[in-house]
């Protein structure tokens, strides 16, 4: 009896090959894409914070509203959407300050992985505006 010569399918080893070549393609990609989701959320928080100052600016010179007295009261007023790395999240990278001496308030937030980390800082200042 003659055994088939005509083999078709993969071998085992063959297999394991393209499986390790994948495991090793993945493990490249996964830290790429967690950045890339790390920099769309602190964009995401940047602009919803340049959002919110916006809606303070805009209160202030139609609505003669006066500025909000702490941080609770400025985020649940004119911050409509939740921030990705709010009040526990892994860092607190947002802020509001209000100086009642000078009646300005400082809003900051502080993105460590746009543009190679920076600081965005909008001041209101009532005075300026009126």
């Amino acid at each position: 009896m003659k055994k088939k010569a005509n083999k078709k399918g993969f071998t085992i080893m063959e297999m394991l090959i393209v499986v390790a070549i994948i495991a090793v393609l993945v493990a490249i990609a996964i830290p790429t894409f967690n950045g890339a989701l790390e920099k769309s959320k602190e964009a995401t928080d940047v602009a919803n914070v340049r959002a919110a100052y916006a809606e303070l600016q805009v209160a202030m010179l139609t609505d003669n509203a006066s500025l909000p007295a702490d941080e609770n009261a400025f985020k649940t007023t004119y911050v409509k959407q939740t921030l990705n790395y709010d009040d526990g999240a892994k860092e607190d990278k947002f802020t509001y300050t209000k100086d009642t001496s000078k009646e300005t308030a400082t809003i900051t937030y502080v993105a460590k992985k746009l543009d190679g980390g920076h600081t965005y800082t909008w001041t209101v200042e009532p005075a300026d505006i009126q």
